[in-house]
């Protein structure tokens, strides 16, 4: 599996590059090549560290079953700097935000299309390439969407850690299956409207202030407000589908 990933991986990148090339010149290729190496990298960091994360927590009921004592993995154990279930939430994603690889996805699709006239591409390119803010609130949106609905299957989850914040005890200490998940997805959908909201303010602003200043097309007058605002309100749109998809149903219907 590792091998076909990194084999897609690859082949994304030299096709990426060289259709940018060809589009639009080495320059641009060159600053897309940076920008994806960047978001790639980035998703698989905090991919590792999640990973990390999620294999101490298990180790945790071995090592109780196995009647240590606490000391024996106290020191280790992540704890959350937050202190409140909401601040929790925004903690988690900063943390793991570029694991909902929104970002990446959007930079990697980015060579192959060529609906926009090359002003535009190349202007909202630019956007993308020097914005990282924008490429923040998006991931941390679309983090977010994925755990509206808690899985207790799952040892480490924006809701467990929310949680873990608000009771200010470490991750280790958390037990995602012994939780009440009707409970907890209802805290968290108490909170997704306003972060949601958040995100999206928060990107819309990112993109007027660039639009604002950026030059408008010389054969159609256009400016790039319009182009940024659709990229806006796909993704939102994107992440409300994922809030209320039905892959993490509490108590999903028998086939």
């Amino acid at each position: 599996m590792n091998e076909l990933a990194g084999a897609m991986l690859a082949a994304a990148t030299i096709l990426g590059r060289a259709a940018v090339e060809g589009d639009v010149g080495a320059r641009w290729a060159d600053r897309w090549l940076d920008c994806w190496a960047d978001r790639v990298t980035r998703h698989n960091w905090q991919q590792q560290l999640h990973a990390e994360r999620c294999t101490l927590m298990n180790s945790r009921t071995k090592l109780r079953d196995r009647d240590h004592r606490r000391a024996t993995w106290q020191p280790m154990e992540p704890m959350p700097v937050s202190r409140t279930f909401a601040d929790g939430i925004r903690e988690y994603v900063s943390l793991y935000g570029d694991t909902a690889a929104g970002a990446m996805a959007l930079v990697g699709a980015l060579p192959f299309g060529r609906s926009l006239p090359a002003f535009t591409r190349q202007s909202s390119w630019a956007f993308l390439f020097e914005t990282p803010s924008f490429f923040e609130k998006m991931n941390a949106l679309l983090r977010f969407a994925q755990d509206v609905r808690f899985d207790p299957s799952e040892p480490l989850s924006c809701g467990l850690f929310a949680l873990a914040a608000e009771r200010r005890c470490g991750l280790v200490e958390m037990d995602a299956q012994s939780l009440d998940a009707r409970w907890l997805t209802g805290r968290m959908t108490g909170e997704w409207r306003s972060f949601m909201l958040e995100m999206r303010t928060g990107m819309r602003q990112a993109c007027r202030a660039w639009a604002s200043t950026s030059p408008r097309d010389p054969e159609t007058g256009q400016g790039l407000s319009g182009v940024l605002e659709r990229m806006v309100e796909s993704t939102c749109g994107v992440a409300v589908r994922l809030a209320d998809a039905p892959h993490k149903e509490l108590n999903p219907e028998p086939p």
